[in-house]
């Protein structure tokens, strides 16, 4: 992604996260408040008519004709045609060539007819800790399926995620009243369980190759790409990537993009690994001043890590921007109140649980459907910790 800083606009002030008691209560269980109801495309309709004739055996081997498939259903000719491309990417349909009819595939194995009335959140992290742009995001989307019905529960189950424990997903998918999941920082084992378990279930972040389910998500990949680039601009040749042992997909590949993208700069990118908390981040930190070159850009996904290398740097005399940039890959509303103001990376956690919905009540009401990845790409702030290398400035 090579793009100027200046194509991107500083976003408007994120909405306010604050929930009334009717939205959020203390067992972490997000309940509704009034939203329009959610509609469903002419497209998506089309595809649901279609698997639904495929799984009752309307048609044996191949669909008929696209104009008496039109003639029935009373759509266009490109409505169709879109519905009948997502059913050859859900691997329902095989192409027909020119003058032939699409082939039925052997049937897909259908999801779990769901009853429920609570969709599941299921995270290793409490809520109090997942930042204000998900919590945003969670609140919207819960607002909208209450509309219809639906609650929203948080999982808070760090074990889950810490070591493989697939009885516990078992134990987890079998609570009552579940309509849907939604999984936050799936691992890729996680992912690939869930793709297999015939369970609706959408991520909030990027889906592994081979695990296909719905997703929504951030493009870090972009943002790693981004963020090298305007380093590389402003002369910085030394960089630091700071990632947990313990993170997401998409901080890992917003890692590989970062310096790849460095590397075809002609800097030079490194990958600092640490245990998550403020102390391993100071450790980490201090065995940077050890070695020769050091970095004076320092990236992280972690708003609060971003803070803990500021503040850091700040205190063993490094000043930021002059001596060191600091680039933040993700946002919360708190880095607004920094000095300085740290130079980040902003998504609307609004528009992200709106769509989240959309994805999630189709999930419910047609199984897994047209399955969605719906990338967000996110805005730059410019904040005031990126600034031009001091080539006579060290960081002692």
């Amino acid at each position: 992604m090579t793009v100027s800083p200046n194509e991107y606009l500083v976003a408007p002030p994120a909405p306010s996260t604050r929930t009334s008691k009717q939205a959020r209560n203390r067992r972490g269980v997000l309940t509704p408040i009034s939203m329009p109801p959610i509609r469903s495309s002419l497209v998506d309709l089309a595809a649901a008519r279609l698997r639904q004739g495929i799984s009752e055996g309307r048609w044996k081997r191949e669909l008929p004709s696209e104009a008496e498939l039109c003639r029935e259903m009373h759509i266009s000719r490109v409505t169709l045609r879109r519905a009948l491309a997502q059913l050859i990417r859900e691997e329902w349909l095989t192409p027909g060539g020119r003058g032939s009819h699409h082939r039925i595939r052997k049937r897909p194995k259908q999801q779990k007819k769901t009853t429920g009335h609570i969709v599941r959140v299921l995270s290793p992290y409490p809520l109090s800790a997942v930042g204000s742009i998900p919590q945003t995001m969670f609140n919207i989307a819960a607002e909208r399926l209450g509309s219809v019905g639906y609650r929203f529960e948080f999982e808070h189950r760090p074990s889950v995620f810490n070591r493989w424990l697939p009885e516990e997903l078992e134990r987890l998918t079998g609570l009552p009243d579940t309509a849907a999941w939604l999984l936050l920082c799936a691992t890729e084992q996680m992912q690939r369980w869930f793709a297999g378990q015939s369970i609706p279930c959408m991520l909030s972040g990027r889906a592994v190759d081979g695990a296909p389910l719905s997703s929504i998500f951030a493009d870090q990949q972009a943002v790693g790409r981004h963020a090298a680039g305007l380093f590389y601009q402003r002369g910085h040749r030394e960089l630091a990537y700071f990632i947990a042992e313990f993170t997401s997909v998409d901080d890992r590949l917003c890692a590989e993009a970062f310096v790849q993208e460095a590397q075809r700069l002609g800097a030079r990118a490194k990958i600092i690994t640490h245990t998550g908390n403020a102390s391993s981040v100071r450790a980490a930190l201090n065995q940077l001043r050890c070695r020769d070159p050091r970095p004076t850009g320092f990236f992280s996904r972690s708003p609060e890590h971003c803070v803990t290398i500021l503040c850091h740097l700040q205190s063993i005399g490094v000043h930021v921007p002059e001596h060191a940039s600091i680039i933040a890959g993700w946002d919360d509303q708190f880095l607004q109140y920094t000095v300085p103001e740290i130079t980040r990376y902003r998504v609307d956690g609004a528009k992200i649980g709106c769509k989240a919905a959309t994805i999630l009540l189709d999930l419910i009401r047609h199984g897994s459907g047209k399955l969605r990845t719906v990338p967000v790409v996110p805005v730059f702030v410019s904040g005031e910790t990126l600034g031009p290398v001091a080539l006579s400035q060290k960081w002692a």
